[in-house]
């Protein structure tokens, strides 16, 4: 921990963002991820010794790192939110070949001015609308849904995520279809009728516009 806050006193004059990004690249270069079945959360040392850890124990190491740097940091849970790209990346990662959730932890860190910003360890870049917090604590274990002992007791439990998308509105990289157009230019054919059936002219006033190019005339 001493050598990393001493690196990035090295960067002292930075600008705020540039800063941000610095430290959390460096977490994230220095730990492999790894799927952490045990329960609780690593401390700072013992990631930094094994240089590895789950989501939330790169989360935890960053929150402590902004800590001692004089920063407010917390420690986020809740879900990350991946949905597949419209296109393949032509140089890089194209990411998941199917919409994905799953459990997730982040660290988020207080700039005035700016408020709250969240810091994802994990990928090395800020915290986007994929992330989406249920619990914002001091400390991980303030985050648990559950805490306390009970009698002893036969208990199954699981859990699910899934992600589905609502509604999509067409854009550059994912257009109407085929069968989309056909329903627009029917609906088209269809007010045409209908203003023609009723008598009603439309007129364009002022300069035009737009110029067909099947009928530059009109």
């Amino acid at each position: 921990m001493k050598k990393l806050i001493d690196a990035q006193k090295e960067n002292e004059g930075m600008v705020i963002v540039d800063f941000l990004v610095a430290v959390n690249q460096q977490i994230y270069s220095m730990i492999k991820y790894g799927i952490r079945l045990e329960q609780g959360v690593q401390t700072a040392t013992e990631t930094l010794k094994k240089k590895s850890g789950s989501c939330r124990d790169s989360a935890w190491l960053l929150v402590q790192l902004f800590r001692h740097l004089g920063l407010a940091a917390r420690f986020v849970s809740g879900y990350l939110v991946q949905l597949t790209s419209d296109e393949k990346s032509l140089d890089g990662p194209s990411g998941p070949e199917e919409d994905f959730t799953d459990l997730h932890a982040w660290c988020e860190v207080y700039i005035p001015g700016a408020g709250w910003i969240g810091l994802d360890a994990t990928s090395g870049l800020f915290a986007g609308e994929g992330h989406i917090p249920l619990a914002c604590t001091p400390e991980p274990s303030s985050a648990a849904p559950v805490t306390g002992g009970v009698d002893k007791c036969e208990t199954e439990f699981s859990f699910s995520n899934k992600v589905r998308r609502v509604i999509e509105t067409p854009r550059v990289t994912k257009p109407y279809s085929d069968i989309e157009w056909a329903a627009i230019n029917n609906l088209g054919q269809q007010v045409d009728k209908d203003l023609k059936a009723q008598k009603i002219h439309l007129t364009m006033g002022g300069e035009p516009t737009f110029i067909s190019i099947d009928d530059m005339e009109i």
